[in-house]
């Protein structure tokens, strides 16, 4: 019996060659959509990253305007303004909001149409704590004792020490209701032990004791450029001892603020005046509108991407005292 022997042939030079060609197409395309879909993905999340930077920014400046002059005594840091100008004393260091000029403290930044960048500076109880005061405080005296003097220290995180650290505000509110009066003192030392305050000013009115006392917290926003000209948005905490610095965005290229401004005479209301362009009076602000772009740019972008937020916060603790007539322009800043 013959066994018919079976020719196998194999795949031709141009067979392979077409085989070959057809693949790499394919792999080719697989890899280009690959590549396309990794280079959206991290635009897409440098994009939501800076995002959530940048909003997170706006909220934190956001609440702080909404606080912005208060201390939860009598009128506020507006009352201290006003009992200020009615003693004739020419400069008190509190504002409920205002705009710093570049000093050797804060560099002089511009965004890319070469305007300024702000920066801002909010007077306020942060803390939201008060307490009263237990004795007589009469003209001329400057230790004050409290009920409880704890309301006037906090307790924060040295990155620098590693640990946390005990620190005090600048400054603080007394406030009598029945006269009407409230007057602002920087602090100079606390003692917890004993419950009683010192300053390195002497109080202008008499104050009974359940009077109201409040501790005053400095904060300043501004952008900082490090060495490699990268930019971020910071928060400046003011005490008694020292500053802290808290970065809230990076990549930060430009910080503008606005103001409306309403004139105390005439009742006009001035809608997001510049203050590039117009000079304003602090104690005439109504509300401020913030805008914070940020930079979105990874290694893979032809050009980079702006991200711009805003929000207009009406200021709520201004405007309060009815004697106050919200001119205050004449006050210099020590």
């Amino acid at each position: 019996m013959k066994i018919k022997s079976r020719k196998f042939q194999g795949f031709t030079l141009i067979e392979i060659l077409i085989v070959l060609v057809i693949s790499s197409i394919v792999l080719l395309g697989a890899y280009t959509f690959f590549s396309q879909q990794q280079k959206t993905f991290r635009q897409q999340t440098e994009q939501a990253r800076q995002q959530s930077n940048v909003r997170m920014a706006l909220y934190y400046i956001s609440q702080d305007l909404l606080n912005a002059g208060f201390t939860g005594t009598l009128f506020g840091i507006e009352g201290a303004i006003n009992t200020a100008l009615k003693n004739g004393i020419s400069t008190i260091p509190i504002r409920v909001v205002s705009l710093l000029s570049p000093s050797t403290e804060f560099n002089q930044l511009f965004n890319r149409q070469g305007k300024e960048l702000e920066i801002l500076e909010i007077w306020a109880n942060f803390s939201a704590q008060t307490t009263t005061i237990t004795n007589s405080v009469n003209p001329g005296a400057n230790t004050i004792y409290v009920q409880d003097a704890s309301v006037f220290q906090v307790s924060i995180w040295d990155e620098s020490l590693n640990q946390m650290v005990t620190v005090h505000p600048l400054g603080f509110i007394i406030s009598s209701p029945t006269l009407g009066t409230s007057e602002y003192h920087p602090l100079s030392m606390v003692n917890i032990s004993t419950n009683y305050i010192t300053s390195s000013e002497m109080v202008i009115s008499s104050y009974n004791p359940g009077d109201l006392i409040a501790p005053v917290w400095r904060r300043v926003y501004f952008v900082q450029e490090d060495s490699q000209q990268n930019r971020s948005l910071v928060r400046r905490d003011y005490y008694l001892e020292t500053t802290m610095d808290t970065v809230l965005a990076e990549d930060i290229v430009d910080f503008q603020v606005f103001f409306d401004l309403q004139d105390p005479i005439t009742r006009v209301m001035t809608i997001e005046a510049d203050p590039d362009a117009v000079a304003i009076d602090p104690c005439q602000i109504r509300a401020v509108k913030i805008i914070i772009t940020g930079l979105v740019q990874t290694p893979d972008m032809n050009r980079p991407k702006f991200l711009t937020v805003s929000k207009r916060v009406s200021i709520r603790n201004l405007w309060l005292d009815p004697t106050f007539n919200h001119q205050c322009s004449s006050m210099t800043i020590p």
